[in-house]
């Protein structure tokens, strides 16, 4: 069975996380056979972005049978965030 999950990256200590949180819900919402999932700055994962994207925050990665498989780097409205999401083709 294929596994899709929707993962959000924000530091810790900032404003991003609460986006991070609402976009993610928003999607699990639309979207409740995706697994959501939120991370800090300090989660290995972010290894597997562009060395020069590792620091940006806020983003979104996606993986599929938990490899990785595409992000989703900054602040979107949820409408960008969907376009980003359908384009996936999850």
């Amino acid at each position: 069975m294929t596994t899709h999950k929707i993962v959000g990256f924000a530091f810790s200590d900032s404003t991003n996380l609460s986006y991070i949180k609402n976009q993610l819900e928003a999607i699990k919402k639309e979207h409740p056979d995706v697994d959501t999932e939120w991370a800090n700055e300090n989660d290995s994962r972010l290894s597997r972005l562009p060395t020069d994207h590792r620091n940006r925050l806020p983003v979104l990665i996606y993986y599929k049978n938990n490899i990785y498989g595409n992000y989703l780097l900054g602040k979107h409205s949820y409408e960008q965030v969907q376009q980003w999401y359908n384009s996936l083709g999850i």
